[in-house]
């Protein structure tokens, strides 16, 4: 479901509006009857950016920082 509210009357519903969100509900912010925001439920399933989602995917070679050659005159 896609609710719709008004900027100014965020402040009186934050609270209403992150439980909704939670709950799966898409929140359009308007200003002027134009949309400027969307709050929207942060998802959980595959395929999302979590801390540590990527261990044991990522390989960081021991001279990673090493200088790179021909670059002598920036650093």
């Amino acid at each position: 479901m896609i609710r719709t509210i008004e900027a100014p009357q965020i402040q009186v519903e934050w609270l209403k509006l992150l439980e909704a969100a939670s709950r799966g509900e898409e929140i359009i912010i308007t200003r002027d009857t134009q949309p400027v925001a969307k709050l929207a439920p942060v998802s959980h399933g595959d395929g999302d950016l979590r801390y540590g989602s990527a261990k044991g995917l990522v390989t960081i070679h021991p001279d990673f920082d090493a200088p790179i050659e021909g670059f002598e005159e920036y650093q």
